[in-house]
C-alpha cells in the first residue's frame, strides 16, 4: 500500500472510531457527522490523530498494530 492510500485509510478509521463512541451513530447529529466526514474522509492530508482524545488515539494505535504492522494489508 502506498503512503497516500495508507493516510486515507487511517483517516477513514479515525472517522469510524468517532462514529462508534457513545451510543454510536444514534447520538451523532447530522452536522457533527458531516463535519467529521469532511475533516477525515475528504482530506488528502494526515488528519487521523486530529480531534481524537487519548482513548481514541490508543484505539487507533491498537488498530494500526493489528492490521498494518503485522503485514495485514487490505
Amino acid at each position: 500500500m502506498d503512503k497516500q492510500t495508507e493516510v486515507e485509510l487511517l483517516n477513514i478509521v479515525a472517522f469510524a472510531i468517532l462514529m462508534e463512541n457513545g451510543k454510536g451513530i444514534m447520538d451523532k447529529s447530522p452536522k457533527y457527522i458531516l463535519e467529521k466526514f469532511q475533516r477525515f474522509c475528504q482530506s488528502q492530508e494526515i488528519e487521523y490523530m486530529w480531534g481524537l482524545d487519548m482513548e481514541n488515539q490508543a484505539k487507533l494505535r491498537d488498530w494500526i498494530e493489528k492490521w498494518l504492522k503485522k503485514g495485514e494489508k487490505p
